[in-house]
């Protein structure tokens, strides 16, 4: 296993403790084209007074395509304290800031009280007005045209790394996340990376989550697996940034099966309950 703190990733708000609960978009979906009994079901498990839904921002940039499941996901989730969580590129930047302490990252980026929300200050009106400025509709067009080109970019290194023997053993792995985390973090932060270099020291790639976690899930996606790439797997392996950072993730079972395989691998989730829909029946 590769070597990593866990992350406490419960909040507490007026005194209470909650747990925070991703929902990612498949999941969303069904629950608002199905409330009965998919939703009802949820809600019964996921009581809220101790968890918190959670939804990453390129799930709601998913629901955005289909209007109606838009409007029914703004209308259900409105109404229930949530939290929109940063993107993958946040996440990298305040682990980079804290580095190497990740455990004081935040992955919250927008906060909806629910019901008892000011006015203009509900899920829905934070999102509308988001989404009507400029510059947020440009970088939605930017990461909705780049997903195919991001695939072709991770399946291109596939051939790059086979195992040596008749599947991958469990140093491999650790070889590549420890690879490919740092090409990612020199990438996006090159003269941090040169800096920790020159000073005789290795880049912690334990220390973001974030990248470690999305190294691992490329990983099982698409090197052990010999599964069709689709273009939702894009936003899944994005999305996935955010799961070190929460208590629960509610998911599709492809999605399950491959977290199950990374916390057989990685402990640095083990804290993490992975459930699908069926689960909370």
């Amino acid at each position: 296993m590769l070597g990593a703190d866990t992350i406490i990733a419960m909040i507490t708000l007026n005194g209470n403790t909650y747990k925070l609960c991703l929902i990612d978009t498949n999941a969303a979906s069904e629950m608002v084209k199905y409330p009965d009994p998919v939703f009802r079901h949820f809600d019964e498990a996921m009581k809220p007074n101790k968890y918190i839904p959670c939804f990453s921002v390129f799930t709601i940039l998913e629901l955005r395509h289909r209007e109606d499941v838009y409007k029914r996901f703004l209308e259900t989730f409105s109404i229930l304290p949530c939290f929109v969580l940063k993107s993958l590129d946040q996440l990298f930047q305040d682990e980079l800031n804290s580095y190497p302490d990740f455990t004081r990252v935040s992955p919250i980026l927008v906060s909806s009280p629910g019901v008892l929300a000011p006015k203009n200050q509900k899920l829905a009106d934070i999102l509308n007005l988001a989404f009507s400025m400029p510059e947020i509709q440009e970088l939605e067009n930017k990461w909705n045209s780049g997903k195919n080109s991001t695939l072709d970019g991770i399946l291109s290194h596939v051939k790059n790394y086979p195992p040596k023997g008749k599947k991958f053993t469990s140093e491999e792995i650790k070889s590549f996340v420890e690879l490919a985390g740092f090409q990612q973090i020199a990438f996006r932060a090159r003269n941090f990376a040169q800096q920790i270099i020159k000073g005789g020291n290795p880049v912690v790639v334990d220390s973001f989550p974030s990248i470690k976690m999305t190294a691992l899930i490329v990983f099982y996606k698409f090197y052990t697996d010999q599964r069709r790439p689709l273009e939702s797997d894009v936003f899944d392996i994005i999305i996935a940034a955010t799961l070190p950072y929460v208590d629960v993730v509610v998911t599709e079972k492809h999605q399950a099966e491959v977290l199950k395989k990374v916390k057989q691998q990685d402990k640095f989730i083990e804290n993490l309950e992975v459930l699908r829909l069926k689960d909370l029946q």
